[in-house]
């Protein structure tokens, strides 16, 4: 939003905001707080916050999540100390023949020409 705001050909007071899959979820988060955004729409809107919170049909427990976020804390340190980055989760990099259907739907999407994108020098992971 700073920076749309910023150019001359933009607006301000009709700025919207498009958030496909995670984004929009994240999208409507930011609107919640940022009344610079005007309209909001989504596509195929993943609700990433719930899915991090509770997993697949709400199959991660309390402790689990707890040792998540403490592991993630730590590691937090560790990358700003200078260990590597740790990759977390997210679309599986190959399918197997024990790979689910959402695995599945996620690869067909965002591991093919469809809907991968790497900028040159970063890792499609």
């Amino acid at each position: 939003m700073d920076y749309l705001g910023t150019q001359a050909l933009v607006d301000r007071e009709r700025i919207g905001v498009l958030g496909i899959c995670g984004s929009g979820s994240f999208v409507i988060s930011a609107a919640k707080i940022d009344p610079r955004m005007k309209a909001i729409a989504t596509v195929s809107m993943y609700d990433m916050g719930a899915a991090n919170r509770n997993a697949l049909n709400h199959s991660l427990t309390a402790e689990q999540r707890k040792k998540i976020i403490e592991d993630a804390a730590q590691q937090r340190y560790a990358e700003f100390t200078g260990s590597e980055f740790k990759l977390t989760g997210g679309t599986v990099d190959e399918l197997t023949k024990a790979s689910n259907a959402i695995e599945r739907e996620f690869y067909d999407f965002y591991r093919t020409s469809r809907g991968e994108y790497t900028p040159k020098g970063y890792s499609p992971k």
